[in-house]
């Protein structure tokens, strides 16, 4: 309850301020500022006191939590991702599930998770993955589930079919907190944008009552409402195409467009297409949905 609250006065001072944009990217650089003035130091002191560190690490869990755009500008300064790593070494559940959050929310960020720097948050997210807490375990999911969606690169180490997946949907199935499904359904709706995850699902005739169940339990819960529709949909609806794709390829062939997709992402090369979905497969769960009463 404490923390709701805390969260709820912290959305009233993070929030916009004003219609106009210039006004409102002073406000961002004015908060940002203070965060950095405030967090940054500790985050950055070796030797600051363990509590305090800690504490500075539920904090940008908050900030992240009500402004996306200052969490993210704290999280790129020099060296303060990297401190991050040492809470993994405490045997806190707290702590471990603000920096499974932190992780999540980075994960928007392509220099956190480019090629090798990677590998320290995803070995991390793993260990998580184990944890006997439900509430670590979940936002582990989810952090895990984003990387894998955004940066290709990573997910053959990730593996989102194997115990990412059962993970997620044994943290559906069980009888927990409303906040850790919540968390969990969200892992899900990520991993149900993969065409792998969907081909194994269809292949090992995966059942959904649990999340159908879930969708009945907590239909009064807005907070629920996106990411269980968008997983319904994502398991049986073929990704929609922006709009300057769908031009694209009405006046191009597919070789001419991957040649300007490469060609624009300069040296580094671009990350690979997704692969298109399988009609078959997209059928087969929603058959699947249906038979459980989706």
């Amino acid at each position: 309850t404490s923390y709701r609250v805390v969260l709820s006065v912290l959305s009233k001072l993070f929030a916009k301020q004003s219609d106009d944009k210039n006004e409102e990217e002073k406000n961002t650089q004015a908060l940002c500022t203070a965060c950095e003035r405030v967090l940054s130091p500790i985050l950055r002191d070796a030797d600051a006191e363990w509590s305090t560190h800690a504490a500075a690490i539920h904090a940008l869990t908050a900030v992240l939590a009500v402004n996306k755009e200052v969490g993210a500008h704290l999280l790129r300064q020099e060296s303060i991702f990297w401190s991050l790593a040492e809470a993994v070494e405490m045997d806190d559940e707290e702590l471990h599930a603000s920096l499974a959050e932190i992780y999540a929310h980075a994960a928007n960020d392509t220099q956190h998770f480019r090629d090798q720097a990677g590998d320290e948050p995803i070995k991390h997210l793993k260990m998580m993955l184990k944890s006997t807490k439900p509430k670590v375990r979940a936002r582990a999911c989810v952090a895990l589930a984003k990387v894998a969606l955004l940066h290709q690169n990573h997910r053959v180490t990730i593996n989102p079919t194997g115990k990412l997946l059962t993970a997620t949907l044994k943290l559906l199935e069980a009888k927990l907190a409303p906040s850790v499904h919540r968390w969990a359904v969200e892992a899900f709706m990520f991993l149900s944008v993969m065409p792998d995850v969907k081909e194994h699902l269809a292949q090992k005739e995966v059942r959904f009552g649990s999340l159908v169940a879930l969708a009945e339990s907590v239909g009064k819960d807005s907070s629920f409402h996106f990411a269980l529709i968008s997983a319904f949909r994502r398991l049986c609806v073929e990704r929609e195409k922006p709009e300057d794709q769908k031009r694209l390829e009405q006046e191009m062939d597919p070789g001419q467009i991957e040649q300007m997709r490469q060609l624009a992402a300069g040296g580094a090369g671009a990350a690979p297409n997704e692969r298109p979905d399988d009609p078959e497969v997209l059928q087969s769960l929603a058959a699947a949905l249906v038979d459980d009463d989706a």
